[in-house]
């Protein structure tokens, strides 16, 4: 496990340095591209992280996890943007704009930009990639001792029984009717989480587990479009709340109202889309299916 640990980590580490000149060239894909390399840092640290010393291992943890909310701040606003803009884009000529929304969104974009260069140009982000890379390398010497007497614990004696739990605390979901969208936010973290595991060791649950990843993929990239609608509704509630009584035109007030009723429009279109996703990852068939790739490890 600390070895599968170790590979998982340095590759995605490569892959996010490879990336750093497009980051700071403010490359919107580059930018998601990174945030995605961090998210798996971190989900190979919740997998393989009690293998390796807790001191070792804490400063890591904290540095990736300011570099993900750099990162983020300045990718959460690229998808606003975007969402906003095409929205702008399908409007006949003659409708209100939304520039007084888009140009509020772009102001705090290059703010976003402006404290990620920071961070990746700083001493402490110098500093952790020095430390990382060294860590990746060769982590032996940070490994937590074991009082296994077989030794070092195996991926086959570990993984089965962490993908089966993690299906368990998705599948948990199933009891809560009607899910409140606090709850359905929550469960696309799980599937996350479920999906970093088969893709992580794809290599030794076999070609089966690829349509698991496929359902798990498609159910996560749903909720995570719904998230993005129920985000970009409050920031504007809140753009609204702030600025409705200071000066803005009866046009732009236009603009937000048609803006924020397609997006109520959407999030409500996602959640009642979602149940039939949600059956195909309950069913039978898709336990059995995942009892039998875990049963082949």
């Amino acid at each position: 496990m600390p070895e599968a640990g170790r590979r998982i980590m340095a590759f995605h580490f490569a892959r996010l340095r490879k990336l750093e000149s497009k980051v700071a060239r403010a490359d919107e894909e580059a930018i998601h591209d990174m945030r995605v390399a961090i998210r798996r840092l971190r989900a190979a640290f919740r997998i393989a992280g009690p293998y390796f010393k807790r001191k070792t291992i804490r400063s890591f943890r904290a540095d990736l996890r300011q570099l993900a909310d750099a990162l983020g701040a300045a990718r959460d606003l690229d998808v606003i943007i975007a969402h906003g803009s095409a929205f702008a884009q399908r409007q006949p000529p003659a409708a209100p704009k939304l520039d007084v929304w888009l140009d509020h969104l772009r102001a705090r974009r290059a703010d976003a930009q402006r404290n990620l260069l920071d961070h990746l140009a700083s001493k402490q982000f110098a500093k952790f990639a020095e430390a990382f890379e060294a860590f990746v390398a060769g982590p032996e010497t940070a490994l937590e001792p074991g009082d296994h007497p077989a030794g070092p614990s195996r991926v086959c004696d570990v993984i089965p029984a962490a993908i089966w739990t993690q299906y368990s605390i998705v599948r948990s979901y199933e009891a809560v009717a009607n899910p409140p969208l606090e709850s359905l936010h929550a469960l696309r973290i799980e599937f996350k989480r479920l999906r970093y595991l088969l893709e992580f060791f794809r290599e030794v649950l076999g070609r089966g587990a690829d349509r698991l990843i496929e359902l798990t993929v498609r159910a996560q990239d749903h909720l995570g479009l719904l998230n993005d609608a129920v985000v970009a509704s409050r920031l504007i509630g809140e753009f609204l709340a702030q600025h409705a009584t200071s000066g803005m035109s009866a046009g732009d007030l236009a603009a937000l109202v048609a803006y924020l009723s397609e997006l109520q429009s959407e999030i409500q279109a996602r959640r009642d889309q979602f149940p039939e996703m949600w059956r195909e990852i309950t069913d039978k068939s898709f336990r059995r299916q995942l009892a039998r790739v875990l049963s082949n490890v």
